[in-house]
């Protein structure tokens, strides 16, 4: 399945965001084999506004591995704190994991809904008749 997806970014072309906004178009459209050996699952069909939400998701990553390369180049302790000497750890692997969790959060809406009853419910329920003749 291929969509037409935007093409102008109005960034360097072959950037790490458009890397890895490439690789997302990918991953929401192509079909994915069955699980079960059956017909292969259709990808999405984007809507201009799902590539909104890539671009952001893209840009997220793209800064999540920048902080990544420089964590390497620095080591996860740096020289820190008030006292001279003091190693404290990078502030960029924190950062790097903020913008892995809001990346998620925004692709959350281009996921399929889950076919089963959310997750709780059924611990909610079990622990109702546990419970309910002890008051």
């Amino acid at each position: 399945m291929t969509n037409d997806a935007p093409e102008t970014t109005g960034r360097p072309a072959g950037s790490r965001q458009d890397r890895i906004r490439a690789r997302l178009i990918r991953q929401f459209t192509e079909d994915l084999p069955d699980p079960d050996g059956g017909e292969p699952i259709p990808g999405q069909v984007l809507d201009p506004a799902d590539y909104v939400l890539l671009d952001n998701a893209a840009a997220l990553l793209a800064e999540a591995e920048a902080l990544e390369g420089q964590v390497r180049r620095d080591g996860r302790m740096i020289n820190g704190g008030m006292r001279a000497g003091v190693k404290v750890i990078h502030p960029a692997i924190a950062q790097a994991e903020r913008n892995r969790t809001a990346a998620d959060r925004v692709l959350r809406p281009l996921r399929p809904a889950p076919d089963t009853a959310p997750r709780g419910h059924n611990a909610r329920s079990a622990a109702g008749v546990r419970w309910s003749g002890r008051l």
